[in-house]
């Protein structure tokens, strides 16, 4: 991930706490799929790849609003703009 992709995510999960709850969770997705990947925890490999499904559904939706709140700041005016004197 890139350090813009990281400094928007720490935006995005101070200031929203849905897209909080959906970052904790991809991640305890990632966690519990490697795992289950490496016997640590039990696990089929159906039980995997459901998981990950949803963690790459949660993915979508993560980068989804990203995208959104990316969008949204370019069409902002810009702060100290001449129409803020």
């Amino acid at each position: 991930m890139s350090h813009e992709n990281e400094s928007l995510v720490a935006e995005l999960k101070a200031g929203d706490r849905y897209f909080a709850g959906l970052v904790d969770k991809h991640k305890a997705l990632d966690l519990k799929i490697k795992l289950m990947e490496s016997h640590l925890e039990s696990g089929s490999p159906d039980e995997i790849e459901v998981l990950k499904v949803k963690k790459r559904e949660l993915k979508e939706e993560i980068n989804a609003l990203m995208q959104c709140a990316l969008s949204s700041r370019r069409q902002s005016p810009a702060s100290g703009d001449a129409r803020d004197a």
